[in-house]
């Protein structure tokens, strides 16, 4: 390739900007540089990497006024298109799809040389736009068609004046006689639009009437059917020069209902359905190329399909070729729709949002399901080695909520597929994940004191519910939790022992009272069997005094006799029996008399 050359800004609507090749979906945007064809997207250009963004908004402007200009043919506003027409080429002369649309519409304001001007231009930008071709083609025969078509509009005029006219003649000629209820049958049926019925019924009512008026009254309906029949054939007609096959489709089926037409207005009518069908099949390629070329969105393709698919139900070879043009129009936006989305750098909430319109966009169109499926497993295998990093992290840095965290985003990812290393990665976060949390249970339990005694049931539920782990069943975490009990049950234990000698001379506090009766029991249960009586015996000694000391008196007596019960001959028992209250008068006076 040469060297590179700046376009000057007189040169701008000769530059190439905006090229949409025929055999490509892409809009290319020419270097004013370099002259090397770009993707619309581009902010530099690939060859000398200029910046081309100024040429990008002329690319996007000549765009705009492309799709306004369809906008406007499509709903017959044919002088709004061409001025918007006129606009795209004004940024870009080289942009062929507005010259061919440019063409058509001169075309259908009866402008043929225009609109050849407009073809020719197509063509010699890009010698491969069939449509061109075609049109070229058919403007000779379209030019023969325009007076024929100028005559029809008058044979159109003149059959509805010729059809008042008739009416007007009948009410005129009929006269109340025995035949008014077939001839209200007749104009019943006329009205009806069961033209063969009423046919049939004139032509028997000419034949078997007497009276000279109402034959020719019969006469005169007839040939008012004859030339309704005339003027449907020419709206037919008509219809499918202006690409309007459902609606002349929709006149044939009210045209042949009830009795068949007669000859040769059936023969007529069959041939202009059948043109119909054809029409109908062109269009519907027509618009499946121009969906596949984003140039009409999806909803915009449904609704042309719909009413069409509605109008040719009957028609098989109409609505299979429909539905295959929806499927391809489907298609195209869901593989838009994917080229969407990012292939790297998302964080796990973003995947997990991708993933979720993955899914959505199968969902809709069910021919994309293999793509949608490449570029899930894309998404899920570009997810995990940041997931992988993270849990490296949380369990270097002991911390169990992150990894916890990083196991649940990888669960949710799994719901979507498996990608490669996803299985034995789980396996290994979750064995991890019960290491520290197993680690951070002993150490927490080897952390507590004797006064934490009140809290250890709770700090053990806790842990239950974070990590799921069931303690009693789980042989390590068990291990720890006896251990932890006997070593804090042996703590009261032994505080009890240290200070009994001042309890029993009455030095016990208030506070000590209620420490002790807060643990009493928890170090009877997990160190009896573990300590001599002696011991086991001072506990419950303190535990007495201690309730005692708190004006608890049934509580005392309690402890009393639990230990009268357990060991009758304790030390601790002839002054733990002074702890009982005094009996009262009436009391002993009773026990005397006994």
């Amino acid at each position: 390739m040469g060297p590179s050359r700046l376009v000057s800004p007189s040169e701008v609507p000769k530059a190439g900007f905006l090229y949409q090749s025929s055999r490509s979906t892409l809009f290319l945007m020419k270097c004013p540089y370099c002259a090397t064809d770009n993707r619309d997207d581009r902010e530099a250009c690939y060859h000398c990497g200029k910046d081309i963004s100024m040429l990008r908004l002329i690319v996007n402007k000549a765009r705009h006024h492309y799709n306004v200009a369809l906008e406007h043919a499509e709903r017959q506003r044919f002088p709004e298109a061409l001025a918007e027409l006129e606009h795209c080429l004004e940024l870009d002369r080289s942009f062929v799809p507005a010259h061919v649309v440019m063409g058509t519409v001169y075309a259908k304001m009866e402008k043929f040389d225009e609109a050849e001007r407009s073809w020719q231009a197509a063509l010699a930008l890009d010698p491969h736009i069939q449509k061109a071709h075609e049109y070229l083609n058919k403007s000779n025969t379209a030019r023969q068609a325009v007076p024929l078509l100028r005559r029809l509009r008058w044979l159109v005029y003149g059959a509805a004046a010729v059809t008042a006219l008739f009416v007007f003649l009948i009410g005129w000629q009929i006269r109340p006689t025995k035949s008014d209820e077939q001839v209200r049958q007749i104009l019943a049926k006329i009205e009806a639009g069961d033209l063969g019925g009423a046919l049939n019924t004139a032509e028997r009512l000419e034949e078997s009437a007497h009276n000279r008026r109402i034959r020719q009254a019969a006469r005169l309906l007839q040939a008012a059917v004859r030339q309704r029949y005339e003027l449907v054939s020419t709206e037919m007609f008509v219809l499918l020069l202006n690409d309007k096959p459902v609606e002349a489709h929709q006149l044939f089926q009210r045209v042949t209902t009830g009795r068949e037409p007669p000859e040769p207005y059936n023969r007529q009518f069959a041939l202009f359905d059948q043109k119909a069908v054809e029409k109908a099949l062109d269009m519907a390629a027509i618009w499946q190329r121009a969906a596949e070329q984003d140039l009409i969105t999806y909803d915009e393709l449904v609704r042309r399909i719909e009413p069409m698919n509605q109008a040719f139900i009957g028609q098989s070879e109409v609505t299979a070729r429909l539905a295959e043009t929806l499927a391809a129009g489907r298609r195209a936006w869901a593989l838009r729709e994917l080229a969407k989305i990012p292939e790297s750098g998302l964080s796990t909430s973003q995947t997990l949002a991708w993933l979720a319109r993955v899914q959505e966009i199968a969902r809709h169109a069910p021919e994309c399901h293999s793509d949608a499926s490449s570029v899930t497993q894309q998404l899920l295998e570009a997810a995990i080695e940041p997931l992988e990093s993270r849990m490296k992290k949380a369990v270097a840095a002991k911390n169990a909520s992150a990894l916890r965290a990083a196991i649940a985003d990888l669960e949710q990812l799994a719901a979507y597929g498996t990608p490669l290393g996803a299985p034995e990665l789980l396996e290994q976060a979750r064995a991890d994940l019960r290491r520290l949390d197993v680690d951070r249970i002993k150490s927490t339990l080897t952390a507590l004191t004797s006064a934490d005694i009140p809290q250890l049931d709770g700090v053990v539920a806790a842990f239950e519910g974070t990590t799921g782990i069931r303690v009693a069943e789980d042989a390590e975490t068990s291990g720890a939790l006896a251990a932890t009990r006997r070593r804090l049950a042996a703590a009261v234990v032994n505080w009890c022992s240290d200070r009994y000698a001042r309890f029993a001379k009455g030095g016990m506090t208030d506070e000590e009272a209620q420490w002790i009766l807060d643990r009493a029991d928890f170090a009877l249960e997990y160190y009896a069997g573990k300590t001599w009586r002696y011991t086991r015996d001072c506990v419950m000694y303190c535990a007495a005094m201690a309730a005692t000391k708190a004006g608890d008196t049934a509580a005392a007596l309690k402890w009393v006799d639990r230990l009268e019960k357990t060991h009758p001959e304790s030390s601790y028992l002839p002054q733990a029996r002074r702890l009982r209250p005094a009996k009262t008068a009436p009391e002993t006076s009773a026990e005397a008399e006994m």
